[in-house]
């Protein structure tokens, strides 16, 4: 007996992407999703972190001395995204915030909602690529070179080059 007419591939009690991308609700639900990524602690000082007086421990002005403050004064002289804490933190959040913008400009003219007009639409777009240059700016400020990609990434195009930056 063979189940491909009983068997329902989206689930009913979540959003999947066979279901989403169909209204402009759907739309202002995804840009919430670009923006919420901005919460990252070690940027946004959510839970303590990310303070203009931390960032100073990268330089000669000030020495963050408390174990919160550590990973601070660690990048001044380890600069690298498997250290742990702060750093690791900025980097995984900053592409989480990149894959969620990649995944909002690469589906978001699958709606065909009449209430989502083509001003509204190019505006979302805006903000969502503004989001994205957004965590390259700490990316690049942190680490100089690193991988580039503006589109969703599958399992064929994970592992990308460094982009070298013009001199």
């Amino acid at each position: 007996m063979s189940c491909s007419d009983i068997l329902d591939l989206n689930p009913t009690d979540q959003i999947s992407s066979g279901t989403f991308w169909k209204t402009k609700a759907d739309a202002d639900l995804a840009l919430s999703g670009v923006y919420s990524k901005l919460r990252l602690d070690v940027i946004s000082a959510g839970g303590g972190g990310g303070t203009t007086c931390h960032w100073d421990g990268l330089t000669d002005n000030v020495y963050c001395t408390y174990p919160w403050e550590g990973g601070y004064t660690d990048l001044a002289t380890n600069i690298t995204p498997s250290s742990g804490g702060v750093m690791q933190s900025l980097y995984y959040g900053a592409y989480q915030g990149i894959a969620v913008a990649n995944d909002f400009v690469a589906n978001v003219d699958e709606i065909q909602d009449a209430s989502f007009d083509a001003a509204t639409k190019a505006k979302y777009i805006a903000e969502a690529t503004f989001i994205r240059v957004y965590w390259y700016y700490w990316l690049t400020q942190c680490y100089q070179d690193v991988p580039y990609t503006d589109k969703p990434l599958t399992i064929e195009t994970m592992k990308m080059p460094v982009t070298k930056r013009p001199i």
